[in-house]
This record gives structure tokens, C-alpha cells and sequence, in this order.
């Protein structure tokens, strides 16, 4: 016969498995499973799957063996607090909600545009316009995405550079300055990589990145307030001319302020992914030489 503490035991296992069984009921509960799928569809938003790929191969890499310095970091509970989440969760939670972001923003613009297209493709007004061109204000729900949009794609990379130097233990936020922030810091190969990911891209992205006036985040930052565009109506049809973009208008009424926009979102991911990349595949050297 079982004694006092072994009846303990198998009690307490019992009670555990029935928890656990009620919990897992719960979890695939067809109805459960609907609602949270319908709530999750509404309030949650992520990169298309085409740009996941980086974040996958980061997250690999940290989990698949772990390195080195990911274990010593989550062994001294300061060092997980402190770099192991501006690390990790950086990359894999910060830098891509930011992203997320750019692409609803210029989702959202997208809506606008096509919605505005297709009233003006509805109604009669171009046999009535001649030869005119007529220019509409009015367009602050698009200027407020397009800012938003701005500021999403400036803060990606600013997370990004905050997310790399944790690596280094240093904390250095400011995405252009990043390069001589880690330069003398070791592993130098891994600073090295990320300088040299750096260079290849920061060109592309004055529009985050440039001095002064001279980058769009600056303007809608600190100095004004920045349209998206100014709407313009012909026979042709609508487009949006100046604004952020500096959109110009042509004949063929063939100017969209959303393609402009996934050219910026390209290039901003063609940055990202590559300085990830280009981490991994340094950082998994230098660990293998611990």
C-alpha cells in the first residue's frame, strides 16, 4: 500500500493532468478558436510573409544551437533584462512592429487612393473638364498616414541600430551614426559586417536619414507639416502632385502616391534584411571561435 506521501504525489499528478486537460480543452474549443481568430484578425497586423525571412533566420540563429553570448546573457538575469531583450526582442518585436507599421500606414493610403479613383471613375466629371485641370485641398487623412508612414520606416531603423549595438553591449540608437558607434568595438569582424551592410543602403534612405530639412522625417518631425500630395483633377483622371514625394504629374494620370511608398518600403527592407543578415552570418563566426 501506497504511504501518506506517495498518495500526495499521485494526487497532486492528477490534479496537474486535469488541469492541463481542461486547459488544452479550452484552447481548441472550435468556438474559442473562432472568436480569438476573429479578434486577432481585427486588432493584429504583421509584414507580408514575402519579408519574413531575415526575422526567421534571426530567430534560428539564436535558438539553433544557442550561442554563447545568448546563454551567458539569459544566465545573469541584469545581462537577459538588459541586452538579451534590446537584442532579441528588438529585432523580432520592435523592428518588425515598426515595419508593420509602415505597411499599414501605406495600406491605409492605398484605401484612400483607389477609393478616390474609383468616385471620380463613377461619376461624369471628365467629359465636363475640357482641357482644365482642377486642384482639390482636403487631404489630411492622407497626410496623417503619410507621416505616420515616415515616421514608421525612421524608427525600424532606428530600433535596428539599437538591436545590433546591444550586441556589443553599447547603446546606440541613432540608425545613421551606428557605423561609428560599434567601430571599436569586438569582434570587430561583426562590426565590420554591420558597417559595411550599413554603407550599401544609407544612400538609398535620405528620406529617413538625411541632414536637417533635407530628410522628409526631419520636416514632419520638427519643422512642418507634410501633404502627401495635392489632389489634381483633369479629363485624364486624379493624381497627386508634390507633397513628401515630390510626385510630379503626367498625362497618362498614372502617378500613385502608393507605388512611391512601396518603393520606399522596398528599400527600407532591402536595408533591414541585409544588415540581419549580414550580423548572423558574422556573429555565427565569431561564435564559433569562442
Amino acid at each position: 500500500m501506497a504511504n501518506t506521501e506517495d498518495m500526495e504525489k499521485l494526487t497532486d499528478g492528477s490534479e496537474h493532468d486535469e488541469i492541463f486537460a481542461a486547459l488544452l480543452a479550452t484552447a481548441f474549443d472550435p468556438e474559442i478558436v473562432r472568436c480569438a481568430n476573429a479578434v486577432q484578425a481585427l486588432a493584429d497586423y504583421d509584414i507580408p510573409v514575402v519579408h519574413r525571412t531575415a526575422f526567421i533566420d534571426f530567430h534560428h540563429f539564436i535558438t539553433t544551437p544557442q550561442p554563447n553570448y545568448i546563454s551567458a546573457w539569459r544566465a545573469d538575469p541584469k545581462a537577459e533584462q538588459k541586452w538579451y531583450r534590446t537584442h532579441v526582442n528588438g529585432i523580432l518585436g520592435d523592428v518588425r512592429g515598426a515595419l508593420a507599421a509602415a505597411h499599414y500606414h501605406r495600406g491605409n493610403l492605398a484605401t484612400i487612393e483607389d477609393a478616390v479613383t474609383q468616385t471620380i471613375n463613377e461619376s461624369d466629371f471628365a467629359t465636363r473638364m475640357g482641357n482644365s485641370t482642377m486642384g482639390l485641398g482636403g487631404t489630411r487623412k492622407m497626410d496623417f498616414e503619410y507621416q505616420a508612414f515616415v515616421l514608421a520606416c525612421r524608427r525600424a531603423l532606428e530600433y535596428l541600430a539599437g538591436a545590433l549595438s546591444s550586441y556589443f553591449k553599447t547603446e546606440a540608437y541613432n540608425f545613421r551614426r551606428l557605423p561609428k558607434s560599434i567601430s571599436k568595438k569586438q569582434p570587430i569582424l561583426v562590426a565590420d559586417a554591420i558597417a559595411k551592410a550599413h554603407a550599401r543602403h544609407v544612400d538609398k534612405l535620405a528620406f529617413v536619414l538625411a541632414d536637417g530639412r533635407e530628410s522628409t522625417r526631419n520636416r514632419i518631425a520638427h519643422y512642418e507639416f507634410v501633404a502627401a500630395g495635392v489632389i489634381n483633377l483633369s479629363r485624364q483622371g486624379f493624381v497627386l502632385v508634390g507633397g513628401g514625394e515630390n510626385l510630379s504629374w503626367h498625362s497618362s494620370g498614372d502617378v500613385r502616391l502608393q507605388d512611391a511608398l512601396s518603393t520606399r518600403l522596398s528599400q527600407i527592407h532591402a536595408c533591414v534584411d541585409d544588415m540581419i543578415e549580414s550580423f548572423i552570418s558574422a556573429a555565427r563566426i565569431a561564435s564559433s571561435q569562442d
